[in-house]
C-alpha cells in the first residue's frame, strides 16, 4: 500500500478553525461522558446521546443569495445564487474514519419585491454544477494523524498523510484527525441544549456557530454568525435534523447577502467506513484491450472536443478534431481545420496554418530521444517546423515512445464497470484521475485538466474484444463542459498523410 505525504494549507482543509469574526471561543477537546450529561433536561440528553460518539451521515445544505442594490428597485437584482450540499460521515467502528462529497451549483435569475415588500422570484436556470466524488480519511491506529485513502487507475490503495509545511522552519507538521474531521456532538454537553415555552429543543449560540464551522458549512464565508439553531428530534427524542437561522449579511445601498442552512442526520448508529480496498472485478477483455498496443507503434488516434457553453437562451456548441499519426520513428499531431463536423476530407488537406501551437512533429533522433517540433511561422521564411523547449533554452525531448501518445496500458481493467455490449466504465473512486492516460503525453495537445478533473470515462471495445475502439472522457471548467471522444484506428496499418 503505497504512503505519501501530502503539504498543503490548513485553511484549504475541512476542520473547526475558528471564523474570522471571533464568534466561537476555542473549543480545546471532547468532553468526557460524565461531564456531557452532568446537567440538563432528559429531553436534552437523549437528543446529545443520539449523535455523541455514534455513526451517522448528515446532508449539510447551505443555500446563499446575494441581492445588489439598485436605486429604482432597491435589492432587487440577484446576482448571486450558490446551492452547496455537503454529504458527510462520521465513523466510530474500528478506526475513526470521515467521508466528505461536496456538490456546488450556481445559478442564474433574478427576483424583485411587490408593494407589500414580498419577494417575487423569477425562474431560475442552473448555470454550472460540480461535484467531488466521495473523498475518506482515517485515523491512524497507533499516531492519530489523518491519512487520506483513495484507489488509484492501477487498482492500488494509495495513502496520504495530510499536513502542512512551513517554508520558513522547513518542518513538515502532520495533521491530527481529531483537529480537522471533529464531530461536534462529542464537545457537546446537555446543558447546552434547552427548550422553549413550545418545548422546543435549541442549541447553545456559541455551540451552534462551533458546529456549522465544523460542518465546513461556511464555505462560501455567507454566514455572519449563527442567532439560532433549531434541534428537531423524532417520536424518540433522537436528534433528526438542525434548522439553522443566520442573520442577512447587509451592506447599505451595495448588497444584501441572504443564507439559509440545515443539517439532516441519517443512518445513525449504523454508519460504517471500511478502509478501501482493490476492486477485485477481472474484465478479462478490457484487460486484453488496454494492453493490445504494448509493443506497437504503428497506429492512428483521434481526438474530438466538443465544448459546450450554457447561455441566456440555452447552450452553445464548438468542435474541434485533431488526428494522430504514429510510427516508430515520427509521430504527427495535425488538427483538422475549422468548421467541422461539415469539413470534407480535401479541405483537412495540409498543415494547419491559421495560428501556432496546434500541428506538432515528433522525431527519433541519431541522440536515440524523439524531438519535438511546432509548425509555426517565422517571418523570414514562412511556416516552418521549430524545434520545441520547455522552458526558452532547453529543447523538448521525450526519451521513449511511451511517452507521446496514450498510457492507457498502464490502468487495471479491474476499476471498470462492465455494462454489457462491450461498454465499460470507470468506477467513480477513481474518475478524477484515470482520463489523462487516454489523452497523448505530448504537452501542448493533452488536455492535463484531465489529470485530477475527470468526470467521466467509458472505453468501448471491438466486437471481439481485443482493441479500444472509442473512449469518452469529459471535464469541466468554470460554467463550460468538454465533451471528448478518443478514436483508437487502423494499428499497423497508419500511414503518414503525404504533406508531411
Amino acid at each position: 500500500m503505497k504512503k505519501l505525504l501530502l503539504m498543503i494549507p490548513a485553511l484549504l482543509l475541512a476542520g473547526c478553525a475558528l471564523p474570522s469574526n471571533n464568534v466561537v471561543e476555542a473549543v480545546d477537546a471532547p468532553v468526557s461522558n460524565a461531564e456531557a450529561y452532568s446537567e440538563g433536561s432528559d429531553a436534552a440528553k437523549t437528543a446529545l446521546a443520539s449523535l455523541r460518539k455514534t455513526g451517522h451521515k448528515a446532508v449539510v445544505d447551505n443555500d446563499v443569495r446575494v441581492y445588489r442594490y439598485d436605486s429604482y428597485a432597491g435589492y432587487a437584482s440577484v446576482s448571486t445564487h450558490i446551492h452547496v450540499e455537503s454529504n458527510i460521515a462520521h465513523n466510530y467502528s474500528g478506526d475513526r474514519a470521515y467521508m466528505e462529497q461536496v456538490t456546488t451549483e450556481y445559478y442564474n435569475f433574478t427576483g424583485s419585491q411587490d408593494e407589500s415588500g414580498t419577494w417575487i422570484w423569477s425562474e431560475e436556470t442552473l448555470s454550472s454544477s460540480t461535484a467531488t466524488i466521495p473523498t475518506y480519511y482515517y485515523a491512524d491506529s497507533d499516531s492519530g494523524i489523518v491519512i487520506r485513502e483513495k484507489l488509484t487507475p492501477q487498482n492500488t490503495i494509495e495513502q496520504t498523510i495530510m499536513g502542512d509545511y512551513d517554508d520558513d522552519s522547513l518542518v513538515y507538521t502532520s495533521y491530527a484527525f481529531e483537529d480537522l474531521f471533529k464531530n461536534p456532538w462529542d464537545y457537546i454537553r446537555s446543558s447546552d441544549i434547552t427548550a422553549d415555552s413550545e418545548g422546543k429543543l435549541h442549541l447553545d449560540i456559541e455551540k451552534a456557530n462551533f458546529l456549522v464551522d465544523c460542518y465546513s458549512a461556511n464555505t462560501l464565508n455567507a454566514i455572519n454568525f449563527v442567532s439560532d439553531c433549531l434541534i428537531n428530534v423524532d417520536s424518540e427524542g433522537k436528534v433528526t435534523s438542525l434548522t439553522i437561522t443566520t442573520p442577512d449579511q447587509v451592506r447599505e445601498n451595495i448588497y444584501r447577502r441572504v443564507s439559509t442552512l440545515t443539517v439532516t442526520y441519517s443512518d445513525i448508529g449504523a454508519t460504517e467506513i471500511a478502509h478501501m480496498a482493490p476492486k477485485t472485478t477481472e474484465n478479462p477483455g478490457l484487460a486484453t484491450a488496454l494492453t493490445a498496443l504494448n509493443g506497437k507503434t504503428n497506429f492512428s488516434y483521434e481526438k474530438e472536443i466538443t465544448v459546450i457553453t450554457p447561455t441566456s437562451e440555452g447552450e452553445t456548441t464548438t468542435y474541434e478534431k485533431y488526428h494522430t499519426y504514429f510510427s516508430e520513428d515520427v509521430v504527427y499531431f495535425h488538427k483538422l481545420r475549422e468548421g467541422y463536423p461539415d469539413y470534407t476530407a480535401e479541405e483537412n488537406q495540409g498543415f494547419y496554418d491559421v495560428g501556432d501551437n496546434y500541428e506538432y512533429k515528433v522525431e527519433l533522433e541519431e541522440d536515440g530521444v524523439y524531438h519535438v517540433y511546432g509548425y509555426k511561422w517565422n517571418s523570414v521564411v514562412g511556416w516552418t517546423w521549430t524545434a520545441e523547449s520547455l522552458n526558452g533554452t532547453t529543447l523538448y525531448t521525450i526519451d521513449t515512445f511511451a511517452g507521446i501518445g496514450p498510457s492507457f496500458q498502464n490502468v487495471s481493467a479491474s476499476v471498470f464497470e462492465s455494462k454489457g455490449n462491450h461498454v465499460y466504465e470507470a468506477c467513480e473512486e477513481v474518475l478524477p484521475d484515470i482520463g489523462i492516460y487516454f489523452d497523448n503525453g505530448l504537452a501542448g495537445v493533452t488536455s492535463s485538466i484531465l489529470d485530477g478533473g475527470t468526470k467521466k470515462c467509458i472505453v468501448t471495445l471491438n466486437e471481439d474484444e481485443t482493441l479500444i475502439e472509442k473512449v469518452e472522457v469529459s471535464f469541466a471548467m468554470l460554467t463550460q463542459t468538454y465533451e471528448i471522444v478518443f478514436t483508437l484506428m487502423d494499428v499497423g496499418t497508419t500511414v503518414m498523410p503525404s504533406w508531411l
